[in-house]
């Protein structure tokens, strides 16, 4: 299927902190964290569908080895990733994002 995808503002700059966490943890970590989320956002390219669903609309894939899940949408024409979420975190954050949005 291949359809595109686009990052919320909100998600990217998750995933910007995540990465940049890893890194200050251990160097080059980072970078390995950034590759398994690309490695996520290309399985949900391809397979848009096949993980389960938080919601009607809302779908969730765990990243791989980290404790972060990758909530989006699938649209007719391109994927939207709202959050690229720790589950520690409130879990109200991403919600109001994403039913809240008109």
């Amino acid at each position: 299927m291949n359809l595109p995808i686009f990052l919320t503002e909100e998600a990217e700059q998750e995933r910007l902190h995540a990465i940049l966490w890893y890194e200050e943890q251990r160097a080059g970590l980072g970078d390995v964290f950034r590759t398994r989320l690309h490695e996520c956002f290309d399985k949900i390219s391809e397979h848009p569908e096949l993980y389960p669903r938080t919601s009607d609309d809302l779908r969730c894939l765990s990243v791989p080895r980290y404790p972060y899940q990758i909530l989006y949408s699938v649209k007719t024409d391109r994927i939207i990733i709202w959050s690229v979420f720790h589950p520690s975190r409130n879990p109200e954050i991403w919600q109001k994002r994403i039913f809240e949005t008109p």
